[in-house]
């Protein structure tokens, strides 16, 4: 995918751009090196072998894998944003908040950040006239685009590689953002900042973040992450 300023190109694989500045392409004495062992890319380049193995067992069965079974618990009759949408086990009652926050969806532009695309579908679902993910996890965003496909939503759903320190779309383009428990991998004073950039004026965006408590970093630190 070849940028608008002919600086550079991004790779496309299997159908999915891939627009993060470290795989951009240049010509031979172009561009800078980029240390992927450094924020914001260090967490995203640590983790994809974990993210993209676990996306990739269930995309092998996708109507038996558990990210199936979350959205196919949205069509319980319940409207958006009704107990039959809430998936957040550790905060339930806090995606409950951000959901109402959130609705309508009707008709609107959404955008999943990080994740599996479970709630980018939901959206759909739910009503909304296009939704996205942004994910640096290869893996996780074509487990998004074979759910939207099982659940016939595939001519509105979209995917791509980045992150949301750097999100790869253009000024107010989305009416709704929504990161379902994604916040803690973020370096949160740039992401926000382009978070805000993206939406339409009279936008929203809405958070669920389990993992960013003051225990679960301490533990980490101590302990590590946990394996698979």
């Amino acid at each position: 995918m070849l940028r608008e300023d002919n600086a550079g190109a991004y790779p496309i694989v299997d159908g999915i751009p891939v627009l993060m500045a470290p795989e951009m392409l240049v010509s031979a004495g172009h561009g800078k090196p980029i240390d992927t062992r450094r924020d914001p890319y260090r967490e995203a380049y640590e983790e994809m072998d974990f993210y993209d193995s676990v996306a990739a067992d269930e995309v092998s069965d996708i109507r038996n894998s558990n990210a199936f079974e979350i959205v196919q618990a949205a069509r319980s009759g319940d409207a958006f944003p009704g107990r039959g949408w809430l998936d957040s086990v550790y905060e339930i009652t806090a995606q409950s908040d951000a959901f109402q926050f959130l609705a309508p969806m009707e008709g609107k532009t959404a955008v999943q950040l990080g994740g599996k695309g479970i709630h980018a579908v939901k959206f759909l679902l739910a009503g909304a006239a296009e939704s996205w993910l942004i994910t640096p996890m290869a893996g996780e965003a074509v487990l998004a685009r074979h759910l939207s496909a099982a659940f016939g939503v595939e001519d509105r759903f979209r995917a791509v590689i980045g992150i949301s320190e750097e999100l790869p779309v253009a000024d107010c383009y989305f009416e709704r953002a929504y990161s379902g428990g994604c916040v803690h991998h973020m370096v949160t004073e740039r992401a926000f900042p382009e978070i805000r950039r993206i939406l339409a004026p009279g936008g929203k965006f809405a958070a669920v973040e389990a993992w960013r408590a003051p225990g679960y970093a301490l533990g980490t630190k101590i302990l590590g992450k946990r394996e698979r």
